[in-house]
């Protein structure tokens, strides 16, 4: 089989994918069921879209570059579960750190910045992905609009997240329909982890440190010891 025979017959077996897919979940909800039909579709034939095998990816030359927004109050092991994940369909991942006047956050814009850029050193080396670490106070899909992206990630914990996310993951569409959305189920060992919760943890005494690196615990432990 040549070389184009295999991308046009690539092409044919994703289309029939994404027709099976559309038609099993019966709604158009935007960038929702196409992510499954991608992702089926990446599982099939690696070759042509793992990034680490770009001699026989048509679309090497196309920089993929992803958002991945939150508050990280603090930085958990269930956020870099999610980015390293990202990293590794993207070249390219900008993390957005949403600022909002409203809030009181426990660590300022730049604590956060500071705990993003350490903890996510080894997982740009280790995937090769450049990352880029900015603070918005737009709605997420502008910035991640701003910042060139094709594609927006969001982790998946539970059935919760799930609903909510997917009338995002169709709002979002509606808004900017040129980029999709990619749910990344949160791994087992830090499904349970929420951010909120392990600031709780910090500032009642508690110890935080299985549901954050040992980077993060410190900055914690500093931020929540009581002045003497």
């Amino acid at each position: 089989m040549s070389w184009l025979y295999g991308v046009g017959q690539h092409h044919l077996l994703r289309r029939e994918r994404e027709a099976k897919v559309v038609n099993a979940l019966g709604t158009n909800v935007h960038g929702a069921y196409y992510i499954y039909a991608h992702a089926i579709d990446r599982c099939a034939e690696p070759c042509l879209h793992d990034k680490t095998n770009e001699s026989f990816n048509p679309w090497a030359r196309m920089t993929r570059i992803g958002f991945y927004s939150g508050s990280f109050d603090p930085v958990t092991l269930g956020h870099t579960d999610v980015i390293e994940r990202a990293c590794r369909l993207v070249e390219k991942l900008v993390i957005g750190i949403g600022v909002h006047p409203a809030k009181s956050p426990l660590f300022s814009a730049d604590e956060r910045i500071d705990m993003l850029n350490v903890e996510t050193k080894t997982i740009a080396h280790a995937t090769g992905a450049d990352i880029e670490i900015v603070t918005f106070s737009s709605l997420a899909i502008e910035a991640a609009r701003s910042h060139k992206a094709s594609v927006i990630f969001r982790g998946l914990r539970d059935g919760a997240d799930f609903d909510y996310e997917m009338q995002m993951a169709g709002m979002n569409g509606e808004m900017a329909p040129e980029v999709q959305t990619v749910f990344v189920a949160a791994s087992p060992n830090v499904r349970h982890i929420a951010a909120n919760l392990v600031r709780q943890i910090a500032l009642l005494g508690g110890d935080p440190s299985a549901f954050v690196s040992e980077a993060v615990a410190r900055r914690l432990k500093a931020k929540t010891m009581p002045a003497k």
